[in-house]
């Protein structure tokens, strides 16, 4: 297990906001940012190669697995089964991520996918929280650094003008 360096919100479009994930939580692993898109292959006849293009529909998976520690069997339990109860299924809204001392990035129409407990028998009282989530266009918030590639746009606008500014693209 290794301490977490996010802080990950769930909001819904309502604006209630439940937290997935805090600093200094124990993680099985280290978070993967991911991007997937759909593609188009298409292959001329007669052709010794195909090509691809680039069909749209990009979207952010996420999911990580979070260690919690129990003071006794009834309480890993319970929270095995109130755990899962908690999230915000079917409904979309955004993830907010945090990294200590860095950056805080918005990953709109996001859904959450999946959460499931289980006990983890190498602990006494420990549970493993797994979340599986979806989500869309990435904006930066706050805390950015100036980088190769970095658009100056996101640096110096707000995040209202940068979500009107994607939509409108």
């Amino acid at each position: 297990m290794i301490a977490s360096l996010y802080q990950i919100d769930f909001i819904d479009s309502s604006g209630n906001a439940t937290r997935l994930l805090d600093i200094g939580d124990q993680l099985s692993a280290m978070i993967q940012f991911c991007a997937t898109q759909q593609a188009q292959a298409y292959i001329s006849l007669g052709s010794p190669w195909g090509g691809t293009s680039a069909a749209g529909g990009a979207r952010r998976p996420l999911s990580w697995t979070r260690g919690v520690e129990h003071s006794s069997h009834a309480e890993a339990a319970g929270y095995a089964i109130r755990h899962p109860a908690m999230i915000p299924l079917a409904r979309d809204g955004k993830l907010r991520v945090c990294v200590s001392g860095g950056e805080t990035w918005d990953l709109l129409d996001a859904v959450i996918l999946n959460s499931q407990v289980a006990a983890d028998t190498d602990g006494d009282f420990f549970t493993l929280a797994t979340y599986q989530a979806e989500a869309g266009l990435s904006l930066p918030i706050a805390g950015l650094a100036h980088f190769s590639g970095m658009p100056t746009a996101w640096i110096l606008s707000t995040h209202t003008a940068q979500t009107l500014q994607t939509a409108s693209v």
